[in-house]
């Protein structure tokens, strides 16, 4: 069955027509006119065509019938059917379909229509992409992936109660994450009761955190810790190098309270609060008082 454009104009071929009493002599010189070519649109009553074009012979009995787009309007089977005088009755079926099936299907110009409700036998929600893998045990794995959304909540919602929400590797960052909006957070992260917000981890002679900009890290602490960093065995908490004219940690007093800059204490089985070593002549603290 072939396909036709709902609402367009198409010439279609009928034939072959031949003679009406030995049934095989091609009828070459029939006037096939608007009235003898008779529509069938999805199962209705048949009626003459609209368009008013008679048909032309081509070749062997076949004939050339022009259609318009009110023959074609009616999407589902067209049924098109010719009785002429000293020729054998001669009909065609056709499929009407919408301009983005066709266009899929036969020209490509366009692609199908597709909207996903089933997968293995496991119903889906086309609203939600994350339903499409439930309870499949499978991975849906792809090569890009790109989000656009305006939704106050997030771009991305994963709920894990497994593992990471979101194990990303990459040839240069795991992720990027970068804040569009002016003066916006590139990446926002809480913990969960003892959990923490971030916990990084370099590999061996890697950075757990590394960060450039004006300020690398701004923390601002209310009724906990900003920072609590707790050493390993020999590594240290914190190691910081100063640069050319920079110093490693820079440390200020607050302006509106009697808070220190740096409020160190020692532990109750001889660890200082802070274990300072001077080299090369130079002080391992040095202090100006403004």
């Amino acid at each position: 069955m072939q396909y036709l454009e709902q609402s367009t104009s198409p010439t279609i071929t009928l034939g072959p027509f031949v003679d009406a009493t030995d049934g095989y002599t091609p009828e070459e010189a029939l006037t096939i006119s608007q009235a003898d070519v008779r529509l069938s649109k999805n199962g209705a009553a048949f009626a003459q065509k609209n368009e008013s074009t008679s048909a032309t012979h081509d070749e062997n009995g076949w004939y050339r019938i022009p259609l318009n787009t009110t023959d074609t309007g009616t999407l589902g089977r067209l049924i098109v059917a010719v009785y002429e005088t000293g020729a054998r009755p001669v009909h065609r079926e056709f499929m009407v379909v919408p301009a983005e099936v066709y266009g899929g299907l036969v020209d490509d110009t366009d692609t199908l229509p597709v909207d996903v409700q089933e997968i293995d036998g496991n119903t889906t929600s086309a609203d939600y992409l994350n339903d499409i893998l439930t309870g499949t045990g499978q991975v849906l794995t792809l090569s890009q992936l790109r989000i656009n959304s305006s939704a106050a909540g997030g771009g991305i919602d994963i709920d894990n109660d497994s593992g990471p929400a979101i194990d990303a590797r990459g040839t240069t960052y795991g992720a990027y994450v970068a804040g569009t909006a002016t003066n916006s957070t590139g990446l926002a992260s809480i913990g969960k009761g003892t959990g923490s917000g971030i916990n990084a981890t370099g590999e061996t002679g890697g950075t757990g955190i590394y960060t450039t900009g004006g300020i690398g890290i701004d923390i601002i602490a209310q009724d906990t810790d900003g920072i609590q960093i707790t050493a390993n065995d020999t590594g240290h908490g914190i190691q910081t190098v100063g640069g050319s004219s920079g110093s490693g940690i820079v440390a200020t007093a607050g302006n509106t309270g009697s808070g220190a800059g740096i409020s160190a204490t020692g532990s109750s089985n001889g660890g200082a609060g802070i274990d300072a070593s001077g080299g090369g002549g130079n002080a391992g603290i040095y202090a100006h008082v403004g």
